[in-house]
């Protein structure tokens, strides 16, 4: 449901992400992969300083930040017990998003790659227990 990635935002405390598109927003639980509400209308409100946008379904009472490689930001890239994210970028197939457990040099990351089209946002949701890499064309969500 990623089709024009414009950017995604997690939820306050929750395993849900706001992904917003070209062609309109929906809510992903990142834990189960499952697209639990989609509106179709593009033409929805969208704080293009304070990257905001009002949420749907589940997250319809809240305002949720994005981030994406259109209006900047960025999610969460470490975990309150130690799980970080890197991400070596270029715009390209070429592009990584590493996984480095709690305690972990660079030598034991958890590598995820072959990326097409390019990665436009990776990050954790604010409880930890997940994280997303989204596209240009979609959005993949882990769990632990």
């Amino acid at each position: 449901m990623a089709g024009g990635l414009i950017g995604a935002g997690s939820a306050r405390d929750a395993d849900l992400l706001l992904v917003v598109t070209h062609d309109g927003r929906g809510v992903v639980d990142c834990v189960t992969g499952q697209l639990v509400a989609r509106d179709r209308d593009p033409d929805f409100p969208l704080d293009e300083d304070s990257r905001e946008v009002p949420g749907i379904g589940p997250l319809a009472d809240e305002v949720v930040a994005i981030a994406g490689e259109i209006y900047g930001g960025a999610l969460l890239q470490a975990t309150h017990d130690g799980w970080r994210l890197t991400g070596h970028l270029s715009n390209s197939a070429d592009d990584v998003v590493q996984l480095l457990p709690p305690d972990a040099g660079m030598a034991d990351p958890e590598a995820f790659t072959g990326f097409i089209p390019e990665i436009r946002v990776f990050g954790f949701s604010p409880t930890g227990r997940s994280f997303v890499i989204g596209t240009g064309a979609a959005v993949y969500t882990f769990a632990r």
